[in-house]
């Protein structure tokens, strides 16, 4: 009984490091033909969350919207990296809105 506690209690630490915080996508606009922008919702607990946009390193802290941009691909994917648990990533794979990119 003893063993069988200390696996489900390993078990459940495993599932509960697997999500150390979340990214979520609020908005996802045009901005007057000058590409496209996201708002972003950070939730955790610790130091904080890394990304990189174009090889340029960004971090913030948990609790806050950031927004990003602006965009000029059609297709635009974060990895978001938790400060303290580096192996805990989240990637966030973007579509540019319908309307935004026009080819002249």
């Amino acid at each position: 009984m003893r063993y069988l506690l200390s696996i489900l209690f390993f078990f459940s630490l495993t599932f509960l490091s697997a999500q150390c915080f979340e990214a979520n996508v609020l908005s996802a606009e045009c901005e007057n033909g000058d590409g496209w922008f996201i708002t972003v919702e950070f939730i955790g607990e610790g130091n904080g969350w890394t990304t990189s946009i174009n090889g340029n390193p960004i971090t913030g802290n948990y609790d806050t919207i950031v927004g990003f941009g602006p965009f000029f691909e059609q297709v635009v994917v974060l990895d978001i990296s938790d400060l303290d648990e580096p192996d805990c990533v989240q990637t966030l794979d973007l579509d540019a809105p319908d309307g935004c990119l026009t080819t002249d």
